[in-house]
């Protein structure tokens, strides 16, 4: 037996024949053909499709979406308890509403009624019609206006101040006084002026008389002292007319007087009646500003009609601090949407107008809601903080390329990818190796 397995260990075990080696040892010339034929086919399949399949180059930034008509928020200019709401949520409101009331010293109802007094005194304010204005009915003597009190206390002291003038009217008084002392002072001239002429004839025929004697006396057909006589006579009339002339002139210095006094009195008139309507110009301007600041600080109106959101501040008594978000009003109706982005410096070159953007919203994830296609409609011509501002044209209905239309907000965000160039597979193998042999 051990002789017998000593003999099995030294004979080798034939594993092929001979027959299989030549099998195995040789491919046949059919696989090696149609072996090189498929990979060459796909190679040449694979170099087609690079040529005709394009794949772009695309630029990624964050984009926020907005619209031409911005809602508008409005923040509390001072803080407060809040005592009146006049609104309420989602309610559609025109321009320039009142929305919400701060607590203040003031009666609103007073602050209404005061707005309708200026609203009814400022055509004639702004046309110059002071003097109509005491023909206007101003009704509300004790109003409580809080910090507008003192400015509307200062009109109506300006107001006054002019209606008395106007009433008492002692410079015009004055004036006609003046004008009918003129009109007697002329009256008196003419009389005057009269009396001077016939005095000149009287004197004129007194010189002849006085000459005639004259004559007589050279002559000595009359005595010494008659001559002397008549010439008294003579010299009496003379003094008198040259007297009257006298008085006239006086009279005429007068009357220049008193025109000039009357002028003086037109113009003090005058000035005095421009110095209070000024006064009540200026305390007018500084009550409707003072209205205005009281308005800016305790009551919100909207600038924009649209809807009324609350942000945190919904009831009466609530709190309010100074610079905190109140209220915004949203516009409604359609309005052009467009998009800005930031774009880094790098790459931003071959960003141009018209180029296709690929929005992806973070409200609506793409892969449920598709993507909004956009088109760049312009490009800042200065960086700032080392990017370029890109504005984006978006249809007025965000309408996705699932063909699903999106609700709009204003303020919305995304991913934005730019479609700077479609490049060829091909292209993109070639491009680096075009780029190291020209170095």
């Amino acid at each position: 037996m051990p002789y017998q397995l000593e003999t099995q260990k030294e004979t080798p075990i034939e594993l092929r024949s001979e027959e299989i080696d030549e099998i195995l040892g040789k491919a046949p010339n059919s696989i090696i053909r149609w072996g090189i034929s498929i990979i060459f086919l796909l190679v040449l399949l694979v170099f087609a499709i690079s040529c005709f399949v394009k794949y772009p180059d695309t630029l990624k930034a964050e984009i926020t979406l907005y619209s031409e008509n911005m809602p508008a928020t409005l923040v509390a200019k001072s803080s407060g308890k809040i005592s009146r709401i006049f609104v309420k949520a989602n309610q559609e409101v025109p321009q320039n509403c009142p929305l919400l009331l701060l607590e203040n010293t003031a009666n609103y109802d007073d602050i209404l009624l005061l707005q309708v007094i200026i609203d009814s005194l400022k055509p004639f304010i702004n046309q110059d019609k002071t003097e109509e204005i005491p023909e206007l009915q101003l009704s509300g003597q004790s109003l409580i206006l809080g910090e507008v009190q003192s400015y509307y206390a200062g009109f109506r002291k300006s107001l006054a101040d002019y209606q008395r003038f106007q009433s008492l009217a002692l410079l015009m008084c004055k004036l006609e006084a003046q004008k009918k002392q003129l009109a007697m002072t002329k009256l008196y001239y003419n009389r005057l002026y009269t009396q001077r002429n016939l005095m000149e004839s009287d004197l004129a025929l007194s010189a002849k008389e006085f000459r005639r004697d004259s004559a007589l006396f050279q002559n000595k057909v009359i005595p010494a002292a008659e001559f002397e006589k008549k010439e008294s006579q003579y010299l009496q009339k003379k003094y008198a007319f040259e007297g009257s002339k006298t008085t006239l002139a006086s009279t005429q210095i007068q009357m220049a007087q008193l025109e000039q006094q009357i002028v003086d009195i037109e113009l003090q008139n005058e000035e005095q009646k421009q110095q209070l309507s000024t006064a009540i110009k200026q305390s007018f301007e500084a009550l409707c500003n003072q209205l205005n600041a009281w308005q800016q600080s305790y009551l919100l109106t909207t600038p924009v009609a649209g809807k009324v959101v609350f942000n945190k501040y919904w009831s009466v008594n609530q709190q309010v601090a100074a610079s905190d978000k109140v209220i915004t009003v949203v516009p409604q109706g359609k309005s052009r949407i467009f998009g800005r982005l930031q774009l880094p410096l790098e790459g931003a070159g071959k960003v141009k107008t018209n180029q296709k953007v690929l929005i992806r919203l973070n409200d609506y994830p793409y892969m449920e809601y598709g993507m909004v296609e956009a088109n760049v409609e312009n490009i800042s011509s200065i960086s700032e903080d080392k990017s370029w501002t890109l504005e984006v044209k978006i249809p007025s209905k965000l309408s996705t390329n699932y063909k699903k239309e999106l609700d709009f907000k204003s303020g919305m965000t995304g991913q934005a990818e730019i479609i700077t160039e479609n490049i060829r597979l091909i292209e993109r193998f070639f491009n680096p190796i075009k780029a190291v042999l020209k170095r």
